[in-house]
């Protein structure tokens, strides 16, 4: 699993989207206007992506077949589900034989 930590405005949507461009995988974020900033800035970056799809619409439908998936903000996401900010988390390095991209 790669993570990307960087400021706000520092290029970590960016840096999905090129992602997402070179892997097939899907990005996740939180609403509509935020799936179609994005679908937009691939756009204008030249990449094509497969369209956003809401924190609501991947946690409720679960009905994609994709190769993977890149979560946009995934503190809001955590936060969203809690109902609560998140202060911290851990995250278990892949033991399923797949490579961890750095």
């Amino acid at each position: 699993m790669k993570i990307i930590y960087k400021d706000r405005g520092k290029g970590k949507t960016t840096d999905l989207i090129k992602l997402s461009a070179e892997k097939d995988y899907h990005i996740v974020c939180m609403g509509m206007n935020e799936c179609h900033r994005i679908a937009d800035q691939a756009i204008d970056m030249g990449l094509s992506i497969a369209m956003p799809i809401t924190f609501d619409h991947f946690l409720t439908r679960r009905l994609y077949k994709a190769k993977g998936f890149l979560i946009d903000n995934a503190d809001m996401l955590l936060s969203q589900l809690g109902g609560g900010k998140v202060k911290a988390m851990s995250i278990t390095k892949s033991s399923t034989g797949e490579s961890d991209e750095k």
